[in-house]
């Protein structure tokens, strides 16, 4: 055993020491050992030149903190700035609401899916709600009790954006976290126990078909009168119509934008404007041959607020207003009533024109015929501004001056009354010198009431026949002299008719040889003989 170790050893030795070994083999153990010893000086290069980096950037770390402590230490926060006293309480105020109105909007508010029912039915709601539902705020309400029924969260970034977003013709949820499938799952709200003294009224009881009271409007109207009302199909619309501007003018939580879409204003201006517009247009073609002055005397009938009143209590308009102005009873309430009956009757046609479910032809042809007893009252009677003056003597004034006129009489026509919004009218009335009104005539404008004031004259034979024998009793060349030189001379008529010159009182005024004396002739007319 151990002689086979010795041979085998002395065998190893021999092959190393051999010439026979191969020099490749030699020369490639050394090129091994050589990359060996090569790979070992890379790596405790390498590593010597990571361990330099690591110490140099924690070097840097370290000079950075260094220098950012420093900074905090000489830059201190002015925490003052942040909060002061009253800010500190506006703050927890506000809070406070916040939290008080979230309390309030979960106490109140249905959820969504009642919201989403309602919406779709206003026409069975309290008509004054119905606006409400074309602003964002109940709809956001409801959002958020939903989210509180399904314990899910709000998302207060939400908040900032939901009046932008919301569209009153869309009736899907807008808040993040409420989906359409979570609606669904939400049982319908119960009712709150809440009392009202008042009647509520939906908009399908507004302008109901009951006309009992309309007869008693105006007894000279016909029995088929008013014609059928216009309906308004759209339902914010004919809400606004009814609602006065002190029913929001408190409301500060609405926009100015949120109030002028409330009440009935601008439906107000808008339909004064129409009706005075289309009532034009009704007598324009109506009366030909009536001048600017009728027309618009005739117009002023047709859409004056006692008219216009008159027609809104015809369809019981003013039952439904809703106001928040004191009745006290006082001509001021009263007056302003009037006016407030008048401006619902100028909104409804607004409105009318809004909706666009009837046409402006359509509307014209309803107002002609509520119009029409009222245009048939006013020409028909053919007095004032309305007569027919076809048969007016254009020679009216020749005619009488050529009676009783001269100088000194000083015959001239005076107007004591000129157009206005109440009384188109014109009157005028003709005079003499010592101020005696001898007649008066009313027409649409000045020259025609002058002629209707002489015809009036003219038409009176006693005040003719006494100053034409005036006239007749000076001599021709004092007729002709003015009043201011012959006042002395100008014979007096006391109050039984006799006539005093020179202290003697006489029964007729003597006659001069020179000027004809007046009769009346076989027709009725004064003549001179």
């Amino acid at each position: 055993m151990g002689s086979s170790k010795k041979v085998k050893n002395k065998r190893k030795h021999n092959e190393i020491e051999s010439p026979e070994i191969d020099d490749q083999s030699i020369n490639h153990h050394k090129r091994r050992i050589s990359k060996k010893d090569d790979s070992g000086k890379h790596k405790s290069k390498k590593h010597s030149n990571s361990k330099k980096e690591k110490k140099d950037r924690k070097h840097k770390k370290s000079k950075k903190l260094d220098t950012h402590d420093k900074n905090d230490k000489n830059d201190e926060i002015p925490f003052n700035i942040f909060y002061n006293y009253s800010q500190a309480l506006e703050l927890e105020h506000a809070v406070t609401k916040f939290m008080e109105s979230y309390n309030k909007i979960i106490e109140l508010s249905p959820n969504f899916k009642t919201y989403q029912q309602i919406d779709t039915n206003k026409d069975k709601i309290d008509f004054q709600l119905v606006p409400s539902f074309s602003r964002h705020k109940l709809k956001f309400a409801a959002e958020i009790k939903s989210l509180s029924e399904l314990h899910k969260p709000l998302d207060l970034q939400d908040l900032a954006t939901y009046e932008t977003q919301f569209d009153k013709d869309e009736i899907k949820p807008i808040l993040n976290n409420l989906a359409t499938e979570d609606v669904r799952m939400l049982e319908q709200s119960k009712p709150l126990a809440i009392t009202n003294d008042n009647k509520l009224v939906n908009s399908n009881d507004i302008l109901g078909e009951s006309k009992e009271n309309n007869e008693a409007i105006s007894t000279s109207l016909e029995k088929n009168w008013p014609p059928e009302l216009l309906p308004i199909k759209n339902i914010a619309l004919k809400s606004q119509v009814f609602i006065h501007k002190s029913m929001v003018n408190n409301k500060l939580y609405l926009t100015e934008k949120e109030m002028l879409h409330t009440h009935n204003e601008r439906l107000e201006f808008l339909g004064d404007s129409v009706l005075n517009t289309l009532m034009t247009l009704i007598i324009y073609k109506m009366f030909p041959n009536y001048d600017e002055g009728q027309l618009s005397s005739l117009r002023i009938q047709l859409i004056n607020n006692q008219k216009l009143k008159e027609f809104s209590q015809a369809y019981d308009m003013d039952k439904y207003l809703k106001s928040n102005v004191l009745q006290d009873g006082g001509a001021k309430y009263f007056s302003g009533k009037q006016k407030m009956t008048a401006d619902i009757f100028e909104a409804y046609v607004g409105a009318l024109v809004e909706d666009k479910s009837s046409t402006l032809g359509d509307i014209q042809n309803w107002l002609e015929k509520l119009a029409l007893p009222t245009i048939n009252e006013c020409t028909n009677t053919k007095k004032g501004i309305f007569e027919d003056n076809n048969d007016l003597n254009i020679n009216a004034k020749r005619k009488l001056y050529s009676l009783i006129g001269y100088a000194a009489l000083e015959l001239h026509y005076q107007t004591v009354q000129r157009p206005s919004r109440e009384n188109p009218e014109t009157t005028v009335v003709c005079k003499i010198g010592d101020g005696t009104i001898l007649g008066s005539g009313t027409a649409r404008n000045t020259k025609l009431a002058g002629l209707k004031a002489a015809e009036d004259v003219l038409n009176k034979k006693d005040i003719i026949e006494k100053y034409a024998n005036q006239r007749a009793a000076i001599p021709r060349s004092e007729s002709s002299t003015k009043a201011s030189t012959t006042a002395n001379k100008f014979p007096k008529i006391n109050s039984g008719g006799e006539y005093s010159e020179n202290g003697l009182t006489r029964s007729h005024p003597p006659i001069s040889s020179s000027v004809s004396k007046v009769v009346l002739g076989s027709d009725g007319e004064l003549q001179m003989q």
